[in-house]
């Protein structure tokens, strides 16, 4: 039990996402985990259990698609380049929302979108490289936003048809 015990595990299913998802960052691995995690003891992440036990099969699901951008503070005005991955051919939705952080039990699915973005048709590679102009708006400096990316689920090797949902990407614009 304990450390000793959930190390190796966390470790091992740390390795299998990012054979999973050889594009995802360690930002996006730890995500998906904490994400993902069936909650234990009191709710939310604590010092006795963590954010929960392992989910690794949910963790996956939630890399299946996966936007990545450079810079995760850039500046207004600017070109922000972003890279997309998922399935072979797939048309990827994606959306900005705001999100309360560190409150407990709180679900990280973004919600209430308040600007949908035109969707991103990946290649047969399952990939696909934009530029994203940012705004040249000084009052939407120093906000944190969070764009979420998805797509429809036609992958027979999950057991559900519910849209594939990234692990929600978290920017925060400046001057």
């Amino acid at each position: 039990g304990g450390t000793s015990a959930a190390t190796p595990h966390l470790g091992g299913a740390m390795c299998l996402l990012r054979q999973f998802q050889p594009e995802a960052e360690p930002r996006h691995i730890a995500a998906a985990l904490e994400l993902t995690a069936t909650d234990l003891g009191v709710a939310g992440k604590d010092n006795d259990f963590g954010a929960g036990k392992v989910q690794v099969y949910d963790g996956a699901r939630r890399l299946q698609v996966l936007g990545r951008f450079d810079d995760n503070d850039p500046v207004i005005g600017t070109t922000l380049p972003l890279d997309v991955f998922g399935p072979e051919r797939a048309v990827v939705f994606w959306f900005l929302s705001g999100i309360q952080e560190d409150i407990p039990g709180v679900d990280r699915n973004l919600g209430g979108a308040f600007l949908d973005l035109p969707p991103i048709f990946l290649g047969p590679t399952g990939s696909a490289q934009l530029q994203f102009l940012l705004p040249n708006n000084p009052s939407i400096t120093d906000i944190p936003v969070y764009i979420q990316f998805g797509a429809e689920n036609t992958n027979m090797s999950f057991d559900t048809f519910d849209p594939l949902l990234s692990v929600p990407e978290r920017l925060t614009l400046r001057q």
